[in-house]
């Protein structure tokens, strides 16, 4: 069995796979809020993002190189320092923020509607993003996008979920 520390929890819904993480930060909501939402923070922990932040705005999502391509997105909700949710193509991805108190939240991200082909990539990708979104909050310098992480990472919860 896996050692993932706060691993993803991965399920088969009707409409495709949901895998839900709970992260206990020891940073306010503000400042979760901000790194979730500001795309000049996004870059440094996740991906280069363009979006107009508000109901119905449209996002896009470079992903980083050898790819270099892009994905697109469209918010559905965002009620401030709470929650944020949009579709990215057809899944739909929702942040959600609870204070635990002035400088301790609760980060619960679910990305839902997920093909059975990515059901074991997505959770991987999120895990390896989390961790690098808590060590810049940390003030590390981030180092999105390792390979040799993120393959370990998928062999983690293929070996986990391998039931699914």
């Amino acid at each position: 069995m896996s050692d993932l520390l706060n691993p993803g929890k991965l399920t088969n819904e009707p409409d495709g796979y949901k895998v839900v993480f709970e992260r206990e930060f020891p940073f306010s909501s503000e400042a979760v809020w901000e790194a979730i939402t500001n795309p000049d923070k996004l870059a440094t922990w996740f991906m280069a993002t363009e979006m107009e932040f508000k109901p119905g705005g449209k996002m896009v999502i470079r992903f980083p190189e050898p790819d270099n391509s892009e994905s697109f997105g469209k918010i559905t909700r965002i009620i401030q320092r709470k929650l944020f949710e949009y579709y990215w193509e057809e899944e739909l991805v929702t942040w959600e923020l609870q204070e635990l108190g002035s400088e301790r939240c609760l980060l619960t991200l679910t990305h839902s509607k997920v093909d059975g082909q990515w059901a074991k990539s997505v959770p991987a990708g999120w895990h390896f993003m989390l961790d690098t979104l808590e060590k810049t909050l940390e003030g590390d310098q981030a180092t999105p996008n390792i390979p040799d992480k993120q393959d370990s990472l998928k062999a983690q919860y293929a070996e986990m979920y391998n039931h699914l």
